[in-house]
């Protein structure tokens, strides 16, 4: 039978190479794919891992603040903030813009923070400029400053506010969009939540 199996093998030898070629790459692409994906996650998560707090609270049902939205009442930080064991809670605020800039279309990822606080989020490092940006300013990302040709101190104009660059960091690109840090206040202007946060941040006492 195995000689019958190898004579009809032998007799086929262009079928078979396409075949053998057709399954190696069919397994190359599977790992390749995994391989990015497993990659893009990790990048994605550095910069959540990266913020100081001990746990995030989210609608029920979000499997995460990417591929999912989620939405709960910004007086529910009140509540959470008299619970023993709790030091802090900090509002998580963030939402993708679309703007125009030199007559082409791009994004970024506004979140609101703290200026005078390390906690939470916020820039990883910056690179240029300063931390502590006030209404009407905003830090971008490295990567969005370099690929727009964009400089301290430039204008972008997102939904009718024109903000200033005061800061540039690094550490908020995430492969299909970048980072950019705006006050509470700002973006209680800008991403139209009506008295809604996307999560809370929590530090546990220690």
């Amino acid at each position: 039978m195995w000689t019958l199996a190898w004579k009809n093998l032998l007799k086929e030898r262009i079928r078979l190479i396409i075949s053998i070629a057709g399954v190696t790459f069919a397994v190359l692409m599977m790992v390749l794919f995994r391989g990015l994906y497993v990659a893009y996650e990790n990048k994605v998560s550095d910069y959540y891992h990266a913020m100081k707090v001990d746990a995030w609270i989210m609608q029920k049902g979000t499997a995460n603040l990417l591929h999912s939205y989620s939405l709960l009442p910004a007086e529910m930080e009140a509540p959470l903030s008299s619970i023993t064991g709790i030091a802090r809670v900090t509002p998580y605020m963030a939402r993708e813009m679309g703007f125009v800039n030199q007559g082409k279309q791009v994004s970024l990822r506004l979140v609101a923070f703290h200026p005078e606080s390390s906690d939470g989020p916020g820039p990883l490092r910056l690179e240029k400029g300063t931390r502590r940006i006030r209404d009407g300013e905003i830090i971008i990302d490295q990567v969005f400053a370099r690929r727009h040709k964009i400089e301290l101190k430039d204008h972008l104009n997102i939904s009718g506010r024109s903000l200033t660059v005061s800061g540039i960091s690094s550490g908020g690109d995430v492969v299909i969009f970048q980072h950019a840090f705006i006050t509470y206040e700002e973006a209680h202007r800008l991403l139209s939540l009506n008295g809604l946060v996307n999560a809370f941040l929590i530090t546990y006492d220690r």
